[in-house]
């Protein structure tokens, strides 16, 4: 590889790394448990203890949810179009980000997902 090459193999690399905030994807969903892959966050929802997890931390149980807020934030000079998932929680103020998509349809469905297993509405923001 020339110069060139690898400065822009690193420049993608780079990209791909500051763009994979804005990604959220289910990695697993079954019976018992809701996965999602927020960049580089795996947050959990488990019907067994009825709690939202991140690396062994409870973030949230099921009945502090008020509802799942997906919120649009549009374009400016230093940032892309992007949807935002988080939980609203019972008490002044208080939300979970959940994560950041670039993609519309993949923020919906993480929202929906979540609603499903948590049984908390969607509102849209």
């Amino acid at each position: 590889m020339n110069p060139m090459q690898i400065l822009i193999s690193l420049l993608q690399t780079l990209r791909d790394w500051l763009w994979s905030e804005y990604s959220l994807d289910i990695a697993l969903h079954d019976e018992t448990t809701l996965q999602i892959q927020a960049g580089s966050r795996l947050i959990e929802f488990t019907l067994r203890s009825r709690s939202v997890w991140k690396a062994s931390r409870r973030l949230a149980r099921f009945h502090d949810i008020r509802s799942i807020d997906l919120t649009h934030y549009a374009a400016t000079s230093d940032r892309p179009e992007y949807w935002k998932v988080s939980l609203k929680l019972n008490g002044w103020f208080r939300s979970v980000l959940i994560g950041k998509s670039l993609s519309d349809v993949d923020a919906s469905i993480a929202a929906a997902r979540i609603s499903a297993v948590t049984g908390k509405p969607v509102r849209s923001l």
